[in-house]
């Protein structure tokens, strides 16, 4: 899997510089031959890709297996992918209706006045905001502990157990931007807190049913029906790795399963400023607010918006992106409203 990071890298590149008329198709046709060759050469058992544009789905490609034991076919309508990280994308589009509606009323309040379950103590005095969690500068420390479970119980998590794995505070709120995976999940738990509904309930209601993301949802458990398996690929053949579970506050910032083609709708949705075939789920002022960059750790680094991270290439051309991975699974997913592009990768297999 160690290959999908510098493709995302070397695919950032090329959408900024490609020929606008052409761009989709030839990155699309690009990716999927290097899908194919990492399939052929036993890098992973499993790979999807979507690309489209505001108003189509440009292409799609499966190869592999769903289920290598069993023979079945990964295909881009049907098997779900775990996205790890990417789950923080639909947080942010969360936090944005709950902005629109007044439930929250700016991104600069303490994310205490919207918390019911506990409370986050100040950081060197300075409440930690709302904001800070959305750009990944509230100060926490970067710990993995606490991510992985044996148990396989699922349930909304309790105030007590978040505090127990509250990293301690590193840094000052808002000097720097350092990836939390807490912080993502502390807003999930906002939304289920302001809200009263589960994360899996309020986004099926509000975001992926309106537009159609019908084969996607959240999941505690790696190993579930329809989701592609995880296989370890030898010039023996394949061998099931036994999955794991994420914890039920991590399953918060990390534990969404969907399929390329529920991706491809969703892409559409954004690049379409929040609405797809006649149903709006985000104002376009609330999409410019999640592409708009909020913090730089240096004016010539890469950015953070709200929860995507932004790349400026030379050109004028901005992309979005967010990556997700776990063990035996990686995805990518990066949008260039400024070519009217999406495209959403997934692997699984090691």
């Amino acid at each position: 899997m160690w290959w999908c990071v510098p493709t995302g890298i070397c695919l950032s590149a090329w959408l900024a510089y490609a020929p606008a008329a052409a761009h989709g198709e030839a990155v699309s046709d690009w990716l999927a031959g290097r899908l194919e060759h990492g399939f052929q050469n036993g890098s992973f058992s499993a790979a999807v890709l979507v690309a489209v544009s505001a108003d189509r789905e440009l292409a799609t490609s499966a190869v592999g297996y769903q289920d290598a034991g069993a023979g079945v076919a990964a295909t881009t309508g049907e098997t779900r992918f775990p996205v790890s990280s990417i789950t923080k994308v639909f947080t942010a589009c969360a936090i944005a209706m709950l902005l629109e509606r007044g439930v929250i009323s700016s991104l600069s309040d303490p994310v205490n006045d919207y918390l019911r379950r506990l409370r986050i103590p100040d950081n060197r005095g300075e409440p930690v905001t709302v904001h800070h969690l959305l750009t990944h500068s509230a100060g926490f420390d970067y710990l993995r502990r606490g991510l992985f479970t044996r148990s396989d119980r699922d349930a909304r998590v309790p105030g007590d157990e978040i505090r127990r794995l509250m990293p301690a505070f590193v840094r000052p709120a808002g000097d720097w931007a350092v990836y939390s995976n807490f912080g993502g999940a502390l807003l999930g738990v906002l939304v289920e807190d302001v809200t009263g509904l589960g994360y899996q309930d309020f986004l099926s209601a509000e975001l992926w049913g309106p537009i159609g993301m019908h084969n996607t949802r959240l999941v505690h458990h790696l190993a579930t029906g329809g989701s592609a398996l995880r296989y370890r690929v030898s010039p023996l053949g394949f061998a099931r790795v036994p999955e794991v579970a994420l914890s039920p506050l991590y399953v918060l910032s990390m534990g969404v399963h969907t399929t390329a083609a529920d991706m491809g709708r969703f892409l559409r949705m954004l690049l379409n400023g929040g609405v797809l075939e006649g149903r709006r789920v985000l104002t376009a002022a609330s999409v410019e607010r999640l592409f708009a960059p909020r913090i730089h750790n240096h004016p010539a680094a890469n950015g953070l918006a709200m929860l995507f991270d932004t790349v400026d290439h030379a050109r004028g051309v901005r992309l979005l992106l967010h990556s997700g991975n776990l063990p035996g699974y990686a995805s990518q997913l990066v949008i260039v409203p400024g070519r009217d592009l999406g495209l959403f990768v997934a692997l699984a297999g090691e």
